[in-house]
C-alpha cells in the first residue's frame, strides 16, 4: 500500500494531537501536585463551640535542637496522657493553630488512619522517621470541646497518615472503640 500525501498528512497530525494531549495531561497532574503540596495548613471549623481539625506538614529541620534531642523520652509509656518532651514536640509541631492548648497533662487519643493506637505507636514512627531523615507524619488535631470530651474521654485527638479529613464525630467514634 502506497502512502498518499493525504494519510501522512492525517497521521501526522493525529500524531501532534496525541502530544500535545499527553503534554496537558501531564501539566494537569504537575499542578494538582503543587497544589496539593504547596497547602500544607488546612483548618476545618465544625462550629464555634466545637473542636478544630488543623493538617501542618513540617520537616524535622524547622523544630528546634532542644525538643529534638529529647526524643528518646517520647512515647515511652503507655499512658494516654501526654508527659512534658511529648508535649513540647506536639505543642511545636501543631503550633500553626492550636490557640492556647497545650498539651501537657492533656489525654490524647492516636488513630493513625481509621485504627485506634497509642502515642508509643505514634513516637516510635516519628524517632524512626527522624532517624531516618523523613518528614514528621501527616497529622490533623482535633481540640475537643466540653461534650466531645464527656463523650469520648480524650481533650483531643491526632489522626495521621488519613488520606481524608475526619469529622470530629469519626474521630469520637473511633476513640470510643475499645480496640487498638
Amino acid at each position: 500500500m502506497r502512502a498518499t500525501p493525504f494519510t501522512v498528512t492525517t497521521m501526522f497530525i493525529l500524531q501532534l494531537f496525541k502530544g500535545f494531549i499527553m503534554k496537558k495531561i501531564i501539566l494537569f497532574g504537575i499542578a494538582g501536585l503543587v497544589l496539593c503540596c504547596c497547602n500544607s495548613v488546612k483548618q476545618y471549623n465544625t462550629s464555634e463551640n466545637s473542636q478544630t481539625a488543623i493538617r501542618y506538614l513540617p520537616s524535622f529541620s524547622e523544630i528546634p535542637e532542644n525538643i529534638l534531642c529529647n526524643i528518646e523520652k517520647m512515647g515511652n509509656d503507655d499512658s494516654e496522657v501526654i508527659n512534658k518532651y511529648e508535649a513540647e514536640y506536639l505543642n511545636f509541631i501543631f503550633r500553626a493553630k492550636r490557640d492556647n492548648f497545650d498539651f501537657e497533662g492533656k489525654k490524647v487519643g492516636f488513630i493513625l488512619s481509621s485504627s485506634k493506637k497509642n502515642k508509643k505507636h505514634y513516637f516510635q514512627e516519628e524517632r524512626s522517621r527522624y532517624l531516618d531523615r523523613l518528614d514528621p507524619s501527616f497529622g490533623q488535631l482535633f481540640i475537643f470541646n466540653e461534650v466531645q470530651k464527656e463523650e469520648c474521654g480524650y481533650d483531643a485527638a491526632i489522626v495521621y497518615w488519613c488520606k481524608f479529613v475526619k469529622t470530629p464525630d469519626e474521630v469520637v467514634s473511633i476513640l470510643k472503640s475499645k480496640s487498638r
